[in-house]
């Protein structure tokens, strides 16, 4: 029996994200939150995520470093 897991890849430029997407926000090595995002204003380089629990964030992308599902 074999498991999913899916691969996690660095977002360097976080234009290169979409909302829809599932992402990782993470503070070093330590995962913030996790979700899909729902808006971003690329002036600003914030994003809007709902995570799993139905909550929604904003994340200033020069706080954290964000990681998304490579499938």
């Amino acid at each position: 029996m074999s498991e999913f897991f899916p691969l996690l890849c660095e977002v360097k430029d976080f234009r290169a994200v979409r909302p829809g997407q599932e992402i990782e926000a993470r503070i070093g090595a330590a995962i913030y939150c996790k979700g899909r995002i729902e808006q971003m204003d690329a002036d600003l380089g914030v994003l809007w995520i709902r995570d799993k629990y139905n909550e929604r964030k904003l994340l200033n992308t020069a706080d954290f470093s964000l990681w998304r599902y490579v499938l």
